[in-house]
């Protein structure tokens, strides 16, 4: 193996790892908001729950539950987490289900599904969900509990308990710019197979774009 020095560290090597880490990319799409052009980027996943990898969790005080209606009151007191009731009753009534953690009295981790066959719109992407399939999303864990591995945690025991109710893949997207999860997925070599993107000139014209990352080819 080969090491190349880099001879003097300038504004182009500073660029290029701006680049790298997407900042310089998120500056750049924020700034272009202001004259009406939005593009959104968005990995998707299609994930065979056969070969999804199971992690443990040593503390026996955070506890895996599947959330009822009755409990619509503990996931509006989580922290942070926001979203309306109605929402949350609907998502309910529609047959979605939400597994949590919870630790003593309070929920600490929310994870919701939707079973297929389903046609689900995202984020202006129409995505078929079939039999066999889950769409898997608003995974959340309040602020005060990030860094404890609660997510990956959740994320896996989820899988594990959908894969032995037969279901054989999840499917779910994460933000481009979501550094913490896409770590999170590349740390347990968890790869996207498409890159999305959802574009919007002038709130007129709205392109969408789609990249297969298995052979960098685009497809829409």
């Amino acid at each position: 193996m080969q090491i190349k020095k880099i001879a003097k560290y300038g504004i182009k090597h500073k660029i290029l790892e701006k680049f790298k880490y997407g900042m310089l990319l998120h500056f750049f799409l924020t700034n272009i908001k202001k004259i009406g052009i939005y593009i959104n980027l968005f990995y998707l996943y299609d994930i065979k729950l056969s070969d999804y990898p199971m992690h443990r969790f040593l503390d026996h005080s955070y506890k895996l539950k599947l959330l009822k209606k009755k409990d619509l009151g503990d996931i509006l007191h989580m922290s942070g987490y926001g979203k309306p009731k109605t929402d949350l009753l609907n998502r309910f009534n529609k047959g979605e289900m939400c597994y949590s953690i919870k630790h003593e009295r309070d929920l600490v981790a929310l994870y919701w599904i939707i079973f297929g066959p389903i046609k689900k719109n995202i984020n202006n992407f129409e995505l078929k969900i079939n039999k066999n399939q889950v769409y898997l999303y608003d995974l959340f864990v309040p602020r005060e509990y990030r860094g404890n591995n609660l997510a990956t945690y959740l994320e896996s025991s989820v899988q594990k308990k959908l894969h032995k109710k037969g279901i054989k893949h999840s499917i779910f997207y994460v933000d481009f710019f979501n550094r913490p999860a896409v770590r999170v997925r590349k740390k347990q070599n968890i790869k996207p197979g498409w890159l999305l993107f959802n574009i919007q000139l002038f709130r007129k014209y709205t392109p969408n774009l789609i990249i297969d990352l298995s052979r960098w080819r685009l497809l829409k």
